[in-house]
């Protein structure tokens, strides 16, 4: 126990000089007027902290951190999927892991310093169970939870599943109200606030996000390119533009159309030089990028149907213009069994671009730690906005790479507490702003420090960090009643595939009944089991 109280005391001293200074709380949330979360600017990123008349309090004075001894000899462990076999751990120390160029030593040993520090406050050991889901969604990660819940199993007291799993879970009953757990403060800085906003449903917080696990950080979608390229044709700088809040749909394809070259004079193909390298996914980045959404809230905290509008028939017909545009956009749903990578195309084009011969690579930020061995410099935007007088960026969250924190209901009312405590503490220790922290070596020293070396486009990390959100028409998938039935994406999917260049406003009052439906089943699944 002694140990316990001076690693606590020790860290108390640390950061009492960290805080003093801190005085913001986060922005990032989507409102009618122009949101300055995403805007760029010289002054330091802001974060939650003390208000007036709190400067003197210790950070866990200021966020009611819990420092009780009676959860000492406990384990808490939190049940996580995903489709690799055996991946690194983003919640625990991974024994024996050297680390590469994906997963740096700094990672692993922030993991086990946080574990170590848990275990000092809390005297808590923290375990995980890792289940291997192919197909990411609605197969056996969640059945094994489904089983849990069934079974009142007590094997893990947390989740870190697929977003599909917790939106599927959510409706069914079977996770709890974040807002409702004794212990956690789902408003505290180290929890994502606007992804909590993105994906609130009727009043409540099903599950989260946060600087807790960097896996979903990985798969928050961004644009690179290449600027070495862009000095080289002259072309404006979308940097400097996104800083400007010039970065516009308009702007983004008329730089990509700086670039167009047959090198082999054979006929345009993956090997030649075009200037943006896509695939289907594209048009969900555009439209979230312009602030369309699927799915949306009333009033009353329930669910609507929120997508179609001539807003939403203008940016759709617009990139289905510029998809059929082959001497400029080059799609890897076209390259099936054509490149050396014949089942994972966008790898050809990734690594066209790393050799020079794409402006645009629409990617997420996962891939920004392959690009160490690229001669070219580049950097990295957000999605374009609609036109400049959104003023406004989006970032959007890839539904199917990233996971979500929540609290199955295979645990009893009685343990929330203990659950919600854990769960706030690993938080607070894996903060951006706490010394050494899992965010901190992910957020500064990875993406940073090692990847980006201009000022610029560590600021456009931050502006994409801090609006990155969920469209929860994707994850309750809007459309599917019963398992059949098409989901806005795949109306989508049906233009992009035939080569359209416009035709959204039949498809869409084909399916727009449909769609309605689909929500008042969720509304209706949704008050039958909470």
């Amino acid at each position: 126990m002694s140990a316990k109280i001076i690693a606590s005391c020790l860290a108390l001293v640390i950061l009492l000089t960290l805080f003093a200074s801190c005085g913001k709380t986060p922005d990032g949330t989507e409102s009618s007027a122009p949101d300055q979360s995403g805007a760029v600017s010289d002054a330091p990123e802001s974060s939650a902290g003390p208000e007036s008349g709190e400067e003197s309090l210790t950070p866990e004075e200021i966020y009611d951190l819990y420092t009780g001894d009676e959860y000492e000899g406990r384990t808490f462990t939190i049940f996580s999927s995903d489709n690799d076999v055996d991946p690194p751990s983003d919640i625990v120390y991974n024994t024996g892991l050297t680390g590469d160029e994906s997963f740096p030593d700094a990672i692993n040993n922030a993991l086990l310093e946080r574990q170590n520090l848990l275990r000092a406050r809390l005297g808590v050991e923290l375990k995980e169970i890792y289940h291997c889901d192919i197909s990411r969604r609605w197969n056996t990660s969640l059945a094994k939870v489904r089983s849990a819940i069934e079974s009142g199993s007590d094997e893990f007291q947390a989740v870190n599943i697929a977003l599909y799993d917790c939106g599927t879970l959510s409706l069914e009953g079977g996770l709890y109200d974040l807002y409702d757990v004794p212990g956690l403060e789902p408003s505290n800085p180290w929890w994502d606030q606007t992804f909590n906003d993105s994906v609130e449903m009727f009043g409540k917080l099903y599950f989260t996000n946060g600087d807790i696990a960097f896996r979903t950080k990985n798969a928050v979608t961004c644009i690179i390119y290449n600027r070495s390229l862009c000095e080289r044709l002259g072309t404006e700088d979308p940097v400097q533009l996104a800083i400007n809040y010039q970065w516009t749909i308009d702007k983004c394809i008329e730089i990509s159309r700086s670039l167009s070259e047959d090198i082999n004079e054979d006929g345009m193909d993956y090997l030649d030089r075009i200037g943006w390298a896509g695939q289907y996914d594209d048009m969900a980045l555009m439209l979230y990028g312009s602030g369309i959404r699927i799915l949306g809230t009333d009033k009353q905290g329930l669910p609507e149907l929120t997508f179609y509008s001539e807003k939403t028939e203008e940016v759709v017909n617009k990139v289905l213009r510029f998809m059929v545009d082959t001497e400029h956009y080059i799609s890897g749903n076209d390259l099936w069994n054509k490149t050396p990578w014949p089942n994972e195309p966008m790898l050809a084009l990734f690594d066209n671009f790393k050799h020079g011969r794409h402006i645009f690579y629409a990617a997420i930020v996962e891939y920004i730690f392959k690009l160490s061995d690229m001669e070219d410099s580049f950097a990295i935007v957000p999605a374009p906005m609609y036109d400049e007088s959104q003023q406004q960026y989006y970032s959007l969250l890839n539904s199917f790479g990233a996971n979500a924190i929540a609290i199955a209901a295979n645990q009893p009312e009685s343990e929330l507490q203990f659950i919600g405590r854990v769960l706030d503490t690993l938080g607070y220790f894996s903060w951006k702003e706490y010394p050494n922290s899992l965010a901190f070596n992910y957020y500064e020293i990875v993406l940073k420090s090692q990847k980006l070396t201009d000022e610029e486009s560590e600021k456009m990390i931050d502006l994409i960090f801090n609006t990155a959100g969920c469209e929860t028409g994707a994850i309750y998938q809007i459309g599917k009643i019963g398992g059949s039935g098409n989901t806005v994406y795949d109306i989508l999917n049906q233009l992009m595939s035939a080569k359209r260049t416009e035709g959204l406003t039949a498809l869409y009052d084909q399916n727009e009944a449909r769609f309605k439906e689909s929500i008042d089943e969720i509304i209706s699944v949704f008050n039958e089991s909470n």
